[in-house]
């Protein structure tokens, strides 16, 4: 029996990398050019709940020819407002998108937007629905 070529299968191969640590999380914010706001990570007008999610679209947007040029997040942080509540016509068109509005923000496809526009813009793309 060659020991080298068994493997074993441990059951935890669908979990999820580990959170970097303190020191990678700064270097990766240093590279991508990540702030921190409050309790959100910051990129190119972007808020993030997880560092790592602000990295992979930083990633995502870099590898792109026709992507937004990386501008620092300082310039584009904006203060946390509070999000107003949907209008009925708002509702009907989240209805249709599968838009939902939970705790202050719009949730589509398990991602969190503070604004209606960026959900619907996804929404639309990702359903191939010509956008407004």
């Amino acid at each position: 029996m060659n020991i080298a070529s068994t493997s074993i299968d441990t059951g935890l191969s669908h979990l999820p990398p580990p959170d970097p640590s303190a020191d990678e999380q700064s270097q990766l914010m240093r590279e991508f050019s990540i702030g921190l706001s409050g309790r959100y990570y910051v990129w190119s007008g972007y808020r993030y709940e997880c560092l790592m999610d602000a990295v992979a679209y930083a990633r995502l947007m870099q590898s792109r020819s026709d992507g937004p040029d990386q501008v620092p997040a300082t310039e584009h942080a904006q203060p946390q407002q509070p999000v107003a509540t949907p209008t009925p016509a708002e509702r009907e068109d989240m209805f249709t998108l599968g838009i939902d509005f939970e705790k202050g923000q719009y949730v589509f496809a398990g991602y969190r937007y503070d604004r209606l526009i960026d959900a619907d813009a996804y929404a639309r793309r990702l359903q191939g629905i010509v956008p407004r």
